[in-house]
């Protein structure tokens, strides 16, 4: 998060995501390609500021869930 330029930045990698990230209105929200969040245990994103994925097929964002199923 950088307060200066108002930007947040998901960092190309793996990543597993345990609670809900909420990101506040006023930023800019990117992610690049060759990037996972791994949603688990109910997590989710959930974003006031607008988001700038900018995946590829060569390197795609990729946002599964491999939590257990709901019972």
């Amino acid at each position: 998060c950088n307060s200066v330029s108002r930007t947040i930045v998901i960092e190309p990698g793996q990543w597993t995501i345990a609670k809900t990230l909420v990101f506040p209105a006023g930023y800019v929200v990117t992610c690049d390609g060759s990037t996972e969040l791994d949603l688990v245990q109910g997590a989710a994103l959930l974003s006031y500021s607008p988001l700038q994925f900018r995946g590829s097929v060569a390197a795609p964002i990729v946002i599964p869930s491999h939590a257990a199923p709901w019972t």
